[in-house]
């Protein structure tokens, strides 16, 4: 078995094709995407995104405004694709 194929995600393409997230709420994402298992709090988002708490906050209130991130507990989530209204992936 090829061990490469480990190294790869596969995630919705849209939220990166649209125009209405920020370059850092994209980039949120795309660490989310690639760290996160159960979800992350907000100060594992520090250190993951390097950005400071108030960066944070700004951003995943960006995500979850645009329907892509939901805060459970103490830990910010990505939303699956059948929670996303009027988002799909492609």
């Amino acid at each position: 078995m090829d061990n490469r194929s480990k190294n790869f995600l596969t995630i919705p393409a849209a939220p990166f094709r649209g125009m209405e997230l920020s370059l850092r709420a994209v980039g949120m994402l795309g660490r989310l995407y690639a760290l996160s298992d159960g979800g992350m709090t907000d100060y594992e988002l520090c250190a993951a995104c390097r950005l400071n708490i108030e960066d944070v906050y700004e951003v995943t209130g960006e995500l979850s405004h645009a329907g892509y991130l939901t805060r459970r507990g103490s830990c910010f989530s990505l939303r699956k694709e059948d929670e996303v209204d009027g988002k799909q992936a492609v």
